[in-house]
């Protein structure tokens, strides 16, 4: 008997270990089950959480090109408006400029003064400059005929203008020396 309550104590000792075992695989399986269940779903928190982060990334991608093709339509609108103010206001200065070359054009052919070169030196936007530059011009041609008038009335010929770095050589001569100096050098 006494070896039977030993051997039944055996049993129940390996039958307490098998069950304790049993019951930590059992444990184990239910953790490592439950720890799957857990990760399972983390991951799928995981990647829907990735999924709406790239979604806000692209969101915000958008909206910055957006605003950067806003922010560089407005500059272009911009330089637009700013060279056509240019274009408007060159077109008003020439417009001035042949307003006030016709108007000293008119000025000069009353006086019976030339006109054909004059206009380059007296015109100006400025009204008061170019009223100015025809009255000192009038009063230079007409000094300028006076003298000539009284040569004429002396019986004399007008003076003929001084030749200026030709050493009194008249153009025909300074071509030959020039045609001389070419041919010297060939």
């Amino acid at each position: 008997m006494h070896l039977q309550y030993f051997a039944s104590n055996e049993e129940t000792e390996e039958n307490m270990q098998n069950s304790q075992e049993k019951e930590t695989e059992t444990n184990e399986e239910k953790s490592a089950e439950k720890l799957q269940k857990r990760l399972g779903s983390e991951t799928a928190r995981r990647k829907a959480l990735e999924d709406e982060l790239s979604k806000v990334q692209e969101a915000l991608k958008g909206y910055k090109e957006k605003e950067e093709q806003d922010r560089q339509s407005k500059l272009s609108e911009q330089e637009l408006l700013d060279e056509a103010n240019k274009k408007v206001t060159k077109a008003e200065e020439e417009l001035k400029l042949f307003k006030a070359e016709a108007d000293v054009r008119s000025s000069l052919s009353k006086e019976k003064l030339p006109v054909d070169f004059v206009p380059a030196l007296l015109v100006s936007i400025d009204e008061k400059t170019q009223a100015e530059n025809i009255d000192k011009f009038t009063k230079y041609m007409q000094a300028y005929r006076e003298t000539i008038v009284n040569e004429v009335m002396k019986d004399k010929t007008p003076l003929k203008p001084k030749e200026s770095q030709n050493d009194g050589k008249s153009w025909r001569d300074q071509i030959r020396e020039n045609y001389k100096k070419v041919k010297e050098s060939e």
